[in-house]
This record gives C-alpha cells, sequence and structure tokens, in this order.
C-alpha cells in the first residue's frame, strides 16, 4: 500500500470515529479534530475544557515522515497549560 492509500484509510477512520469533530481546513492535507471530555464519564457536568489538534499530513507520510499536530486551545486552557 502506497503513503496516499494509507493516509485515505487513515483519515477515512477519524472521519468515522470523530464523525461531528472532524473539520478539513483549507489545505488538501490539513484538517482539525475537536476533543472535548466526554459528557457520559462527567454525567451532568458542565465541560469548562476543549482543545482542537490541527493536524498536517506531508506526502511522505506514512513512510519517511510523522504528521505535524499543533494543539490550540479553545476553551478554558492557556498557551501554557497545553
Amino acid at each position: 500500500m502506497d503513503n496516499l492509500e494509507e493516509q485515505a484509510n487513515e483519515i477515512e477512520a477519524l472521519q468515522c470515529i470523530f464523525e461531528n469533530e472532524f473539520t478539513w481546513l483549507n489545505e488538501p492535507s490539513k484538517f482539525e479534530v475537536l476533543l472535548e471530555p466526554s459528557q457520559e464519564i462527567n454525567e451532568g457536568e458542565e465541560c469548562h475544557v476543549c482543545i482542537k489538534l490541527h493536524v498536517t499530513i506531508h506526502e511522505e507520510y506514512p513512510s519517511t515522515s510523522a504528521p505535524m499536530i499543533e494543539i490550540v486551545p479553545t476553551k478554558g486552557l492557556g498557551a501554557r497549560q497545553v
């Protein structure tokens, strides 16, 4: 399997897992995933933190390079806490 096929398979899996939290960004190989605590775990508690993972996949991924991942604080966390 070549890099593009593996990337497509991984992205398809992420879209299924994070269907409402997955968003393509303007660039063809860049997307974000919104992460927040599960409401099922924190029964009745409000969510006070949230982050976004901005992910950039390079042509060489996964054979020779890793994706670039940026953590973006969205709610309740400052840059120093991330």
